[in-house]
């Protein structure tokens, strides 16, 4: 048997046991009488169930144009079987599912409910999920994350992924649902490091075992994963690494912010600001004639009038005088990738139009 035709006895699909017929049957019926987001779903299945060796994943377009790479499937499984360790899984686990099947994070969910027995129920992806019961697991973006903090205690564990969460924004958290912050990218095949946010909060990453991050010279990431063929991996994520093999990501240097002759992150920037702030808001930068760049507050008009609290000479006080926003931009709406995740650059494009 090829090791991508293993399905775990445990495993169900709505609520249905399955073979690897009858989600060949499944996957036809959902290309051919489906929704998009059932056909991504199905493309997925028949792809990873036929008799090549390797499955073509897409990325983000986060950090520009996205592509497209062909992976071994012996390299899913392996990313597979290291989060089930990693995160304790058990076989009959409830997983919900409401993410596009497209994308990396959707078809790992669906190679680790395959190989680990979970009962994983699919649904269409949303902003706002509209959902019924409770589930011991699911995998959301870090803005899906924050819209739906009302309902995250029908949830035992969540893993979140797309970008750095801001925790402040979430309000009260349920004591009983544990929820995990995820590092990683398509080109190492979902995450290779975990950072616990709650109930305790872990100040780093920890990778998962058999994977190590180094700092390079330039002070980004270098990835090494064996088990996933991934011999030396470079980032462009700036990091600090300890001793101990924790790390934690100041941001992408394509991201950075040159004010003045100086490099300004702005996740970390957003970090230092999050405690005082209570409307969803993002840290970029517009042009400027003298600065070359300036940092800017952007929010959404819907927390346009929330914002009117807003003090910049507040603000001022909690971080350095290079980080301080130099005024308040509203939008319509903040850019995001087709995976959900703020687009930096896409939004500084816009700021520079005016």
């Amino acid at each position: 048997m090829r090791p991508e035709h293993f399905i775990h006895p445990e495993f169900r699909l709505n609520g249905l046991a399955q073979s690897v017929h009858a989600l060949q049957v499944i996957a036809y019926s959902y290309i051919k009488e489906g929704t998009a987001w059932e056909q991504q779903i199905g493309n997925f299945l028949l792809d990873w169930l036929d008799d090549k060796d390797t499955v073509t994943l897409h990325t983000s377009g986060s950090t520009g144009t996205a592509k497209s790479y062909k992976f071994p499937k012996t390299m899913l499984i392996a990313s597979a079987q290291a989060t089930q360790i990693a995160l304790e899984t058990q076989p009959g686990m409830r997983v919900l599912m409401k993410l596009p099947g497209q994308y990396i994070a959707g078809k790992m969910m669906i190679v680790r409910a395959l190989q680990g027995g979970h009962h994983l129920t699919v649904d269409k992806p949303q902003v706002v999920w509209e959902f019924e019961g409770h589930y011991d697991h699911t995998s959301m973006t870090a803005q899906q994350l924050y819209v739906n903090a009302h309902q995250l205690d029908r949830f035992g564990s969540i893993l979140v992924g797309g970008g750095a969460v801001q925790l402040e924004r979430l309000g009260t958290l349920p004591s009983s649902t544990r929820i995990i912050e995820t590092y990683g990218m398509t080109e190492t095949v979902s995450h290779v490091a975990l950072r616990e946010l709650h109930p305790t909060q872990a100040k780093y990453f920890t990778p998962i075992d058999g994977v190590q991050v180094v700092e390079s010279q330039e002070g980004t990431a270098q990835i090494f994963a064996p088990h996933l063929e991934i011999e030396s991996l470079q980032t462009t994520d700036a990091v600090t690494v300890n001793q101990n093999g924790t790390f934690q990501v100041l941001g992408r240097v394509d991201d950075v912010i040159n004010t003045g002759g100086i490099k300004v992150s702005p996740t970390q920037v957003e970090r230092k600001l999050a405690t005082a702030i209570d409307v969803p808001f993002v840290i970029s930068a517009r042009p400027h004639e003298v600065l070359g760049q300036e940092v800017v507050l952007v929010i959404e008009q819907a927390s346009s009038a929330a914002s009117s609290v807003l003090q910049l000479e507040a603000l001022a006080q909690l971080c350095s005088k290079y980080e301080r926003p130099r005024a308040i931009v509203t939008v319509p709406c903040l850019p995001l990738t087709r995976t959900g995740k703020l687009n930096r650059r896409a939004l500084q494009e816009q700021l520079a139009a005016g």
